[in-house]
């Protein structure tokens, strides 16, 4: 995959007197996935309670159980995960599993790729099921990147922007447009 995506950025810098665009599509697998969201996911949130004061609770061991493609009864795609939630002061130790969203959004007039988790379900007894979801914000990065590249003729800038996030029950599926203005 990293070969393919050197080659079309080397064909886009050695037309670089026009312009010119390519797409590029990267399938990245569940396991890989679990990799990132790991990485990128929060430790913690913070979640009011009585009297002004937050509990602070910890997201342990998150990792992708499924990919979930859109459906008529969900129509956004979703990645299903598993993640033990923890908060020592009350004694919570819940594994629970929560379902992300991943989507384009605008900050700013800027694109962004915005992971969401849309539900954090947790069974309290006596008190019922809480979704905890609201609690965590949206992790946001940049969905369109400049950068320049040197070619005979001098340096060449590449748009590379996100063009579209598909999903399959085994990868993730980012398309990309790569365009020299």
């Amino acid at each position: 995959m990293r070969d393919l995506g050197r080659w079309v950025v080397l064909v886009i810098a050695a037309l670089g007197g026009g312009s010119v665009a390519a797409g590029v599509r990267i399938d990245i697998d569940r396991q890989t996935l679990s990799e990132i969201v790991s990485a990128v996911a929060p430790t913690a949130v913070d979640v009011p309670i009585a009297g002004g004061a937050t509990l602070r609770v910890e997201l342990r061991g998150i990792r992708v159980t499924a990919l979930e493609p859109a459906t008529p009864e969900q129509p956004r795609d979703g990645i299903r995960t598993a993640l033990r939630l923890v908060a020592p002061e009350i004694g919570l130790d819940a594994a629970v599993a929560p379902r992300l969203s991943l989507g384009l959004a605008d900050e700013g007039g800027e694109p962004m790729l915005e992971l969401r988790f849309d539900e954090v379900p947790l069974a309290v007894p006596l008190v019922g099921r809480l979704d905890l979801a609201r609690f965590v914000a949206p992790l946001r990065y940049p969905a369109q990147n400049v950068f320049s590249l040197p070619s005979g003729t001098g340096e060449v800038d590449l748009v590379s922007r996100l063009a579209k996030i598909g999903m399959t029950r085994d990868a993730l599926r980012l398309d990309f447009e790569i365009t020299a203005p």
